[in-house]
């Protein structure tokens, strides 16, 4: 899936060229679709593209719409469902149906969300795509609650500013609908209310998968998560194991203390861990650290009986029911996984799957007692 920072090259370049944009943005899914929310496509009057909102099933379509948002300045979303049997219909052959906005590119709140997305800062992108107001108002927002812009909404800014910080905190990207004040359209309290439905998008930096100990398993679960996007940092005492012959592609190869390399590390919403250390002084000191932390996901490997015994110790140190149910112990999906390339997969799956809010399984008690 293209997200903003991948277009971002593509998109300088072109307004170096003096080339006007648009960016067109999946707000929506019902079902199976290609894309899922926030999956983009920029294109230019030229139909230059760069991107893909549902992989070649509409793109030529939204290109054309595109088009006319680009003359006219004013955008739109467009709905796309499941195509009929003649072959010429514009829709999508999965079944499911989606809403892409089509707008084009603000130079002054471009700027703003280019700059954080360099910088990996995330920030929140607040648009109106429906109502009887200030379609196409854009807000950006960062988490502090500091904000560049105005939907022009009246006292429903404040709500969904609330709305926006929160969403970015969780790196959660929909669309909300909300009842207009009265006095925004001047009309009487006695009328019929009506609706204006925002776009919260959430950009944050690429994921990070912390791979706390480089054994058999840290190799292919490196190497797996790297492919798909991640950013993989492996972090182990021994320098015999966290060696950069053994884990070529991560972004960094730590030889130290777990706990005392992540002590300082800021660790948020865009930090998966993947804590397969079977030592427990390399764990005790690190899983408060973890739990204290607001990372999206912390696996632990060992057996239930293991677990067990795990959050009984941090239930003695004082954390609660809720803490304790941000460890995912055993780790990975019980996907009847074997070997090492086995095991990681599963391990990756279930951090795909915690990611784009999923539900899953764990590993066996067995398999994660005798493999991991």
């Amino acid at each position: 899936m293209y997200e903003m920072h991948e277009l971002l090259h593509q998109i300088d370049l072109w307004q170096q060229q003096g080339k006007a944009v648009a960016v067109a943005t999946v707000i929506a899914v019902e079902g199976s679709t290609p894309r899922q929310v926030g999956a983009k496509m920029a294109m230019t009057p030229g139909r230059d593209f760069v991107g893909s909102v549902s992989g070649g099933c509409i793109e030529a379509d939204v290109i054309e719409h595109a088009l006319q948002v680009i003359e006219t300045g004013t955008p739109r979303v467009v709905r796309y469902g499941f195509s009929s049997d003649t072959a010429f219909e514009i829709g999508l052959a999965c079944g499911g149906a989606m809403r892409v906005l089509i707008e084009r590119l603000s130079t002054t709140s471009y700027e703003g969300l280019a700059r954080a997305i360099r910088a990996e800062v995330p920030v929140g992108e607040v648009t109106v795509v429906a109502g009887p107001t200030n379609l196409g108002a854009k807000l950006l927002i960062w988490q502090d609650g500091s904000k560049q812009g105005s939907l022009g909404l009246g006292p429903l800014d404040a709500t969904v500013e609330d709305a926006a910080v929160h969403a970015l905190r969780v790196s959660h990207s929909h669309t909300g609908r909300y009842a207009l004040d009265a006095g925004v359209l001047g009309r009487d309290a006695t009328d019929e209310v009506p609706m204006v439905e925002v776009f919260f998008e959430s950009h944050v930096p690429a994921p990070t998968l912390i791979i706390v100990g480089a054994g058999h398993v840290s190799i292919p679960l490196a190497s797996m998560a790297g492919t798909i996007g991640f950013s993989v940092v492996v972090i182990d005492a021994r320098s015999a194991y966290a060696t950069r012959e053994r884990f070529p592609g991560a972004t960094e190869v730590l030889v130290a203390w777990p706990h005392e390399a992540l002590a300082d590390r800021p660790i948020g919403p865009s930090t998966y861990l993947a804590v397969l250390t079977h030592d427990p002084k390399f764990e005790e000191p690190l899983l408060p650290l973890l739990l204290r932390s607001s990372a999206q996901y912390i696996g632990v490997i060992g057996s239930r009986r293991t677990q067990s015994a795990r959050l009984e110790r941090l239930r003695a140190l004082g954390f609660g029911k809720h803490d304790l149910q941000r460890l995912s112990g055993p780790i990975g999906l019980d996907i009847g996984a074997v070997t090492p390339e086995e095991i990681a997969l599963s391990i990756l799956a279930e951090i795909v799957a915690t990611r784009h809010g999923k539900p899953g399984g764990y590993l066996s008690a067995m398999r994660a007692d005798s493999r991991l």
